[in-house]
């Protein structure tokens, strides 16, 4: 791998920024202010694009007008974070983490993973096949397929499971999604260990499956409105991880592009978990600093 002291240092200081950000978007749950709502959206939309700005310029050739459409890139991101910080501000007089709060928050947190994560690869094994739309699909599933994308996101998730999410459907859910994701089978990229991991990972997501709703059998008759969307969604990441399991057997290459389906399964996965996280499928009155779920045995 190349420039590998600036992957790590990269991977380190954004997965700590994320953790950060997350934990003081939960602790400020119920009480979100102006401020600190601004003050949020502006970083993340900061690093989101910046991200994105050092992708373009790396990738392309180094004309002027490449030069000046990657500045763009983070000036144009910023302006939209702006004016949808205008638009809530007319809007809204609540800032609390509601349920439309808590989705854009994710999106943005996902965006900023899927950045970081194309940033990563291009920053460690260069990228320069900019022939066609199917070398940019095939670059995109071999980023977020990669251990690159699969280490930060882990580490997240471990974290926030151990020490944020209270006993419930959420927590099921969420360690179901972390289980699916250890098992990625095309994180090693084009090698012999594709297949056992593949076998692998069919094992580990029927017992994610069964994990998460063995525990909706038990409460099936206390699950709400919400924890009923929550599965819906789960079902339907994993009829999209399915479908990204069957896609290298019609698509037999590039190897990125084989595991596109897969890499979105991944990426949808990563973004239910930031709902669930940020409180998105629990009631705000349930919400506290140390939980985002009510304290229902597993």
């Amino acid at each position: 791998m190349l420039n590998l002291p600036w992957v790590i240092i990269t991977e380190v200081l954004m997965t700590s920024f994320i953790v950060w950000i997350i934990a003081y978007l939960r602790k400020n749950s119920r009480h979100l202010t102006l401020r600190s709502f601004s003050v949020s959206v502006i970083l993340l939309s900061m690093m989101g694009s910046m991200f994105d700005s050092l992708i373009y310029y790396m990738a392309m050739p180094k004309t002027f007008f490449n030069v000046v459409l990657a500045a763009n890139i983070s000036m144009i991101a910023m302006a939209i974070a702006i004016v949808y910080i205008l638009w809530t501000a007319v809007k809204e007089k609540d800032y609390s983490m509601k349920r439309g709060t808590a989705l854009a928050f994710a999106l943005i947190l996902g965006w900023n993973e899927v950045s970081m994560a194309l940033f990563l690869r291009i920053l460690g094994y260069y990228f320069h096949d900019i022939s066609s739309v199917a070398a940019y699909l095939a670059y995109f599933g071999l980023s977020v397929t990669n251990f690159l994308f699969l280490a930060p996101m882990i580490a997240e998730m471990v974290f926030f499971i151990a020490f944020r999410l209270a006993p419930g459907l959420g927590r099921r859910i969420s360690i179901a999604l972390l289980l699916m994701q250890v098992a990625d089978p095309a994180v090693v990229g084009n090698s012999a260990a594709v297949i056992p991991l593949l076998i692998a990972y069919s094992i580990i997501m029927i017992y994610a499956v069964y994990y998460a709703f063995s525990y909706v059998y038990r409460n099936r008759g206390s699950i709400d409105r919400m924890s009923s969307r929550l599965v819906g969604w789960f079902i339907f990441i994993f009829a999209l991880s399915t479908a990204g399991l069957l896609e290298p057997v019609v698509v037999h290459g590039p190897f990125g592009l084989s595991w596109f389906i897969f890499a979105v399964s991944m990426m949808s996965s990563m973004v239910l978990y930031f709902e669930i996280i940020l409180g998105m499928f629990s009631p705000v009155a349930d919400r506290a600093p140390s939980t985002a779920e009510n304290p229902v045995a597993t």
